[in-house]
Formats: structure tokens, C-alpha cells, sequence
């Protein structure tokens, strides 16, 4: 018999939690942000060609934990 299981899960970081965030599209880093920084804040760890800077992604949030549910 299969049963449903409780994990718990990190939820990623977004552009927003950065603390160089400044607003739409837009950071300290670019002017508009690149679609790849989008959808994976977390992986701006290094300067990238093309930015302003050498602004990376950082954040003073605490990283938040969700369930996540699975039949096992």
C-alpha cells in the first residue's frame, strides 16, 4: 500500500532577496537582469561578462523550507 510522505525542501532564492536588488528587472549588476539570473538568483555567485561591477548575489534572508509532498 503506498502512502503519502512528507519532506521538507529548500525554496530557492529569487532576484528579489538579493540585497542589490533594485526593482522590476532591474539590479546593481544590470540594468536588466538576464533570464538565466532569473529563473537561478543563486547562481550569480561570480562577476559575469557584461555587468556592472562585481555585485553578486547575496541576501541576508534566511533560507525558507517547504513540504513537499510524495507517494511512496
Amino acid at each position: 500500500m503506498s502512502h503519502s510522505i512528507d519532506n521538507k525542501t529548500s525554496v530557492p532564492f529569487g532576484c528579489e532577496q538579493c540585497i542589490h536588488f533594485i526593482g522590476g528587472c532591474k539590479c546593481k549588476a544590470f540594468d536588466t537582469i538576464p533570464m538565466d539570473i532569473v529563473f537561478d538568483a543563486e547562481k550569480h555567485n561570480r562577476p559575469l561578462a557584461g555587468q556592472k561591477g562585481d555585485f553578486t548575489f547575496a541576501t541576508k534572508e534566511e533560507r525558507q523550507f517547504t513540504n513537499v509532498y510524495a507517494v511512496e
